[in-house]
């Protein structure tokens, strides 16, 4: 009986590559969207401390920079939203392949997984049918005068 030989290895150790390539881009869209909720946070952050400031020195000039800070956070804001939406939408779309490539893997390891197993019941049989024809040779000679 030969060695167990999978004539699809090749393309399974391509969807394993797959796999962790799509891993990393899932891992890096996750990053991107993290980010991006920080920067949104931080800016939010900005304009309370700032609101906190403009009570402690309440003068016209201040008021004035404060305004057009405002305006610049709440500008900044709607682009680091547009951003997360996209990314989020990025992240989705990765992990849709993430998940589509997995699925292929698992469908070629179970393949994998139901050919060696049919391949071991055949070299079990082999081995019986060997194991049964020694023992049946060995009975025989022994029955055989003058063996």
């Amino acid at each position: 009986m030969k060695a167990f030989d999978f004539r699809l290895e090749k393309v399974l150790r391509w969807r394993e590559t797959q796999l962790h390539l799509h891993k990393s881009r899932v891992a890096a869209a996750t990053a991107e969207v993290v980010r991006i909720q920080g920067a949104i946070e931080m800016l939010a952050a900005e304009c309370v401390k700032s609101a906190g400031l403009i009570a402690l020195d309440p003068a016209a000039v201040v008021f004035t920079a404060y305004a057009g800070f405002v305006d610049r956070s709440r500008a900044r804001t709607r682009q680091l939203k547009d951003q997360l939406a996209k990314a989020k939408r990025n992240l989705a779309a990765e992990t849709d392949r993430l998940a589509e490539v997995n699925r292929k893997l698992r469908l070629l390891e179970n393949l994998k997984s139901g050919q060696h197993d049919e391949w071991q019941r055949e070299f079990d049989r082999e081995i019986a049918a060997f194991a049964d024809e020694t023992f049946l040779g060995r009975l025989q000679s022994k029955k055989q005068p003058g063996a």
